[in-house]
């Protein structure tokens, strides 16, 4: 029971402090392309089997913050090893994508959602398989961002910390992605 009301306290405390601390203003948070990209980076290399022939191995992830579009673009080195017809071919290349972006906040963590190859390049690949190569590819990257978060504020910055609690906008200007908390309107 103790235990219990330490924990209600903590919480009545934090949310205290974060409205006086964001009552009269806002902050705003900025993220860089290679902020992001270093949180992926982190994750990779993925590597999985698609489609019972498909392997598809996804490096060196690219990000590509899209201004005012509200979408993420980004890209990855993709190597596939098809089995086929009793022997591997293995092609390489890379894919590009866009993405939307949603915003978790139990997590305080961002995700890409649905991505869209935009390009797909697999040298080596024979052409008969080019379409299914690129539904493997698709499958990949939407298995791999769908549990693994671009980015996740942390709990050990205040102001992330509190941007947990009060986030008011998201969005890509100049390249950057902005978060912007606080509980008072800007004028």
């Amino acid at each position: 029971m103790r235990i219990i009301s330490t924990i209600i306290l903590f919480l009545i405390l934090a949310s205290g402090a974060a409205f006086f601390l964001l009552k009269d203003k806002s902050y705003t948070l900025k993220f860089t392309e290679a902020d992001i990209d270093a949180r992926v980076s982190e994750q990779l290399p993925f590597e999985k089997d698609y489609l019972s022939i498909f392997n598809v191995k996804l490096d060196n992830p690219r990000v590509d913050l899209i201004d005012g579009a509200g979408m993420f673009g980004g890209g990855a080195d993709a190597i596939v090893t098809v089995s086929f017809m009793g022997r591997d071919i293995m092609a390489s290349g890379g894919t590009d994508f866009t993405s939307g972006v949603r915003y978790e906040p139990s997590e305080g963590a961002f995700y890409l959602t649905n991505p869209s190859i935009t390009n797909l390049t697999l040298n080596g690949l024979p052409p008969t398989l080019t379409n299914r190569a690129k539904n493997a590819m698709s499958l990949a990257l939407a298995e791999f961002y769908r549990d693994r978060p671009i980015y996740v504020l942390s709990d050990e910055d205040m102001r992330q910390q509190a941007a947990k609690m009060v986030l008011r906008d998201v969005e890509v200007k100049d390249e950057v992605l902005h978060i912007t908390m606080g509980l008072a309107k800007d004028e």
